[in-house]
């Protein structure tokens, strides 16, 4: 049975709490199903925590908050099963980095059911008889914390469609989610060691935060350094290459199709259509007729001026180039 930590959800503590384990939010993200790694491992790390949310992040989080009580009406109403909230952070009795947090569970005397409550603007995301993988990671992560056998997943749609997915244990899954969470927490995330790179955009902002500076210095030339510099090159070419060659047959494209809207076929369609007309303030004119060179002008400069950090760029100079 897994062990209630005396942290409650939302709270500054339950987010510490976290960061001292593997939750269920996690898992999708090390079953390779969501998310980057490297950014899961920086913020589990502390060495780069994941920034604040922007707004729009904010307050989609609010909007399922909301709706989240009225998810769960809607379930008891189809299944008849009363429910109850799990406020505490769950811990796995044998293994303390397996935490996992809660929506609800069945609160029918006996029953050992987890009940996930989602709320989707994706309609095409649970549109097949199973949940997603990044669902199924989570709920499976979840069974294993606690020990339970089922869980269900109700989906409120944009359609205002409410529907229910049962998700039996399946411990063979079980196995191989906890080897990956087990090799990511032990051989990552307490030895501080990166995992595999990608070269996705998040990574690289993890890896900008990590190295937020540089210190002037430059390091010796090795074999390691000297195969990835070459691999770099290789890749720089065969990108320039293909950029060359797409752009080749665009405009190949552009003359057959000549003043007609495109073209199209068994495998989809090309077009080549102008674009609506849009609309472009120039904002300094405006300035320059409004508040002539002068004081007031220069203090005005001054009160919406900022000075922004400059980041660190990556740039290869190759002997070729020159």
């Amino acid at each position: 049975m897994a062990v209630a930590l005396q942290v409650r959800q939302g709270t500054d503590d339950w987010l510490l709490a976290r960061r001292e384990g593997i939750g269920s939010s996690d898992a999708p993200i090390i079953a390779g199903e969501r998310g980057s790694l490297v950014e899961l491992w920086g913020d589990k790390t502390g060495l780069a925590p994941r920034p604040a949310p922007d707004d729009a992040l904010v307050e989609r989080f609010r909007w399922g908050h909301r709706m989240e009580p009225l998810v769960a009406e809607a379930y008891t109403e189809r299944t008849g099963r009363p429910l109850r909230r799990v406020m505490r952070l769950l811990q796995h009795p044998d293994v303390p980095w397996a935490l996992a947090s809660l929506d609800r569970v069945s609160a029918r005397k006996g029953e050992r059911r987890i009940v996930e409550l989602k709320v989707s603007a994706i309609d095409a995301k649970y549109a097949g008889d199973e949940v997603p993988g990044d669902v199924l990671a989570q709920v499976q992560h979840q069974m294993y914390v606690t020990g339970y056998e089922v869980a269900d997943v109700a989906v409120l749609t944009s359609y205002w469609r409410l529907d229910v997915f049962e998700v039996p244990r399946d411990d063979a899954y079980i196995a191989d989610l906890l080897y990956l969470e087990r090799h990511f927490w032990e051989e990552n995330v307490q030895t501080r060691t990166l995992p595999s790179l990608d070269g996705s955009e998040t990574t690289r902002r993890v890896l900008a935060r990590l190295y937020e500076r540089n210190n002037g210095t430059m390091l010796p030339s090795s074999p390691d350094l000297d195969l990835l510099a070459g691999e770099l090159r290789a890749a720089k070419a065969e990108a320039k290459y293909a950029a060359n060659h797409e752009a080749t047959i665009e405009n190949a494209l552009r003359t057959i199709i000549g003043d007609a809207d495109g073209f199209e076929g068994p495998w989809g369609r090309v077009t080549w259509k102008k674009n609506a007309d849009s609309t472009k303030t120039d904002w300094l004119a405006i300035a320059d007729e409004l508040l002539p060179i002068g004081p007031e002008r220069v203090a005005a400069i001054a009160r919406h001026t900022r000075v922004v950090e400059g980041p660190r760029v990556l740039r290869a100079h190759f002997k070729e180039d020159r």
